[in-house]
């Protein structure tokens, strides 16, 4: 086993700590190894608010890095679209399922393989995800059902025993069903989730009602819910809700709410990490009450 096998199992154990990260980054910058700076600028990015403008800038250079020093390293993993992840530092792939199930078990592969750390994939049929689930390899996983109906999703999910290495889920432009939004949002095995996007869809007016229950997603940095019929009352149910606490980015575009709605968000225990606020379409203006408000106490905030 090599010096670099060895950091990355040492970073396999906990893919959250950012300290073996870092001295590997050190080992590596002692070897005039380009992933060096993309280690730490991953280290950084993560230490932002999730999407806040320092996140960003630093995705954009990790991204521009990666593909100017490193495009003959990733080379084997060209197939799936390559980027460094979002929660661990190292490698995160885009696929469908299909091509998951088929995927080597990064921690005893070789090479850049070794780096991958989160897998992201296309919904599609409920059916090829929950295959994919379990049979691909022990990595964290992103699921983006985006313009899904399927009937029963919830429950079906449930019944993964893999559903714990869920990360992401993207309902995005969807058609839901209030039972299958209980049934996700009630599941304990969601616990270590950290985005929710639920923007454009359909059905999903019971979301701050289920979140405001959820109290097992305390892991939440992002909630999307632009456009999604909220009104006054759901801002407050929201601003209460346990598992928001540590949300750092929160999408509320194309909603209507008024002062009632904005006076929730500004005097909520809960919202203190907010680093991203999106309130665009929503009906407030600059210069009303409602608008001032917004500016006074999240001057981050888009309106």
């Amino acid at each position: 086993m090599t010096p670099e096998h060895g950091f990355l199992d040492s970073i396999w154990e906990d893919l959250d700590d950012d300290a073996t990260k870092l001295i590997f980054s050190d080992w590596l910058d002692e070897r005039d190894d380009w992933r060096a700076e993309i280690l730490r600028w991953q280290v950084e990015r993560n230490r932002h608010g999730f999407w806040t403008r320092p996140y960003k800038q630093l995705h954009t250079q990790i991204i521009s890095l990666l593909y100017e020093r490193g495009k003959d390293w990733v080379t084997p993993l060209s197939r799936y679209t390559v980027r460094y992840s979002d929660g661990t530092g190292l490698l995160w792939l885009r696929m469908p399922p299909s091509a998951f199930a088929k995927l080597a078990e990064p921690r005893t592969s070789e090479g850049v393989h070794r780096w991958v750390t989160e897998v992201s994939l296309d919904g599609g049929k409920i059916a090829s995800v929950l295959t994919a689930l379990d049979r691909g390899p022990d990595v964290r996983i992103f699921l983006n059902f985006s313009r899904t109906s399927s009937n029963d999703i919830g429950k079906s999910l449930v019944s993964s025993p893999n559903l714990r290495r869920v990360r992401s889920l993207d309902f995005t432009f969807s058609n839901l069903h209030a039972r299958d939004l209980r049934t996700l949002l009630h599941s304990s095995a969601l616990s270590p989730l950290q985005y929710l996007f639920f923007g454009f869809s359909d059905g999903v007016s019971e979301v701050p009602n289920l979140l405001a229950e959820a109290n097992q997603l305390t892991n939440l940095r992002g909630l999307d819910l632009a456009q999604c019929g909220l009104k006054d009352a759901d801002l407050e149910k929201l601003a209460r809700a346990p598992a928001l606490g540590g949300l750092t980015a929160l999408y509320l575009e194309r909603n209507r709410f008024g002062v009632r709605g904005v006076s929730a968000l500004v005097e909520s225990r809960v919202l203190k990490n907010l680093r991203v606020l999106d309130l665009r379409s929503c009906g407030l203006k600059e210069t009303d009450v409602a608008g001032k408000l917004v500016r006074e106490h999240f001057p981050f905030a888009t309106i």
